[in-house]
């Protein structure tokens, strides 16, 4: 938030604050006014920021409304108790013990000050939808912005021409060596070009297919080195019903060969892990790491970028989480659509 907007909430809080002080006035004195005022304000802080940092997002993330709706009617309740003890002592309300009417009048005002939290309740709710519809709406615009850019980047760099360099000398050596594997390793190669070409055109793609598409990424890759072969894949939950944007996962496991110690260290592992659950996909990711790539992956380029993307797919909805001690850790969680 810049700083112009945050003296412009001041301002519009403080001018707010004044009129509503100004309006007690006509019926208490300038004292009382005030006094009523800040309880009137302290209160409506509470159930709006309660209701947009927790109950709110919460619900949203849970779908769970009914939730939603119990918790909120729970807290206007306290509040409301908690508004009319505060202003009873702060005999900011009419002093109704000596007519005999006490409980029925004070009913009124519960009833009052429970009906004023529900509606500000209401305006809280109304503001966190607009207030997300806006920023869909703004990352939808940035992403339609940035398609053709991101295509082409992505089509460059994440399978560079080095590796397609690399894959196909690593094939010639195998047909040369009438090497069985050979003619599968060229139909992967032959998919995974399809797959870029083709299918990455589209916003998003099924996961079934991004999930064959980096299996063959990794069967290619160990073509290189027979150390390689310490990388283990393992997938669970995946479908056919479930959509993710196109190469999304790539640059995850580019980290693997880019700063994994695999070809140099006999003892050197890696491992990737992807679940579906709940319409919800986990990626973690574990690697052993050259000594001099410490520190430089979450810094890294390519992490910004990821980043970066995720936020604009995504905004808030996601998680990605590094760790990098004895092992190079990775752990990421998406929602998919299906």
């Amino acid at each position: 938030m810049s700083q112009r907007i945050k003296w412009i909430r001041l301002v519009a809080f403080i001018l707010l604050f004044v009129v509503v002080w100004l309006a007690f006035a006509t019926a208490f004195s300038l004292p009382q006014a005030f006094l009523r005022a800040v309880i009137v304000f302290f209160i409506f802080s509470l159930v709006v920021g309660i209701n947009l940092r927790w109950i709110i997002p919460a619900a949203f993330r849970h779908q769970k409304f009914w939730v939603y709706i119990t918790i909120s009617l729970f807290l206007s309740v306290i509040l409301a108790v908690a508004r009319l003890g505060l202003e009873t002592l702060g005999d900011v309300t009419p002093n109704i013990a000596a007519l005999g009417r006490r409980f029925p009048v004070q009913g009124i005002f519960f009833l009052m000050f429970l009906a004023q939290n529900l509606f500000v309740s209401l305006l809280s709710l109304t503001y966190f939808l607009l207030k997300r519809w806006i920023e869909t709406t703004q990352r939808e615009s940035l992403l339609k912005a940035e398609k053709l850019e991101t295509e082409l980047m992505l089509l460059k760099n994440q399978v560079n021409p080095h590796f397609l360099f690399n894959t196909l000398n690593n094939i010639y050596t195998l047909a040369y060596l009438q090497d069985q594997r050979a003619p599968e390793m060229i139909l992967k190669l032959s998919e995974m070009m399809r797959y870029l070409i083709y299918e990455c055109q589209a916003s998003v793609i099924l996961l079934e297919k991004e999930v064959r598409f980096l299996e063959d990424y990794l069967e290619l890759q160990k073509l290189k080195n027979s150390r390689f072969g310490n990388i283990t894949f393992q997938i669970r939950g995946v479908s056919g019903s479930q959509y993710i944007p196109p190469l999304l996962l790539l640059p995850f496991f580019e980290n693997l060969f880019k700063h994994s110690d695999l070809e140099q260290n006999p003892a050197g592992a890696a491992s990737v892990v992807l679940t579906l659950k709940d319409d919800y996909l986990t990626l973690e990711s574990a690697n052993t790491y050259k000594v001099h790539s410490k520190g430089r992956h979450e810094s890294g380029f390519g992490i910004r970028n990821i980043r970066k993307r995720l936020k604009l797919l995504y905004g808030p909805d996601f998680t990605l989480d590094i760790e990098q001690a004895d092992m190079y850790k990775i752990s990421l969680l998406i929602p998919l659509k299906r």
